[in-house]
């Protein structure tokens, strides 16, 4: 009887441990997978990392600030000058000229030409 009972805790325990792995499985939501950071994040972390150094602040001295260091370059010219050896710093540039911009659909479209028509013939106005 106790050996009956020990396989059951242990298998109590195995099914627990598969929970826990299938729960593990990230599901992407609108805003992407929670945790990841996206090519803006991490360029702009890799810069400030590089650039900025923690200082006192002169008007509180309990306090501490981030200073930007002499001669650090800009976000764009830092990111250019990685652009070529790094891929997030590729697809950063490729996010800001609107790789992943989603397309208008035709019915979008069609609203839209009606619109710009509506506006000219409003703008031209009656004719007497």
């Amino acid at each position: 009887m106790s050996n009956d009972k020990k396989q059951h805790k242990k298998d109590a325990s195995n099914d627990q441990a598969v929970q826990t792995e299938e729960q593990v499985v990230q599901v992407k939501g609108e805003r992407g997978i929670v945790g990841t950071a996206t090519p803006s994040q991490t360029i702009k972390a890799m810069w400030h990392k590089e650039h900025f150094s923690l200082k006192d602040n002169k008007k509180n001295g309990k306090r501490q600030e981030f200073v930007k260091g002499k001669g650090a370059p800009s976000l764009k010219r830092y990111a250019r000058q990685l652009a070529a050896s790094n891929q997030v710093v590729a697809n950063w540039f490729a996010n800001k000229a609107g790789a992943f911009n989603a397309e208008r659909s035709e019915k979008n479209n069609a609203r839209i030409a009606l619109e710009r028509q509506a506006s000219a013939s409003s703008r031209k106005g009656s004719s007497k």
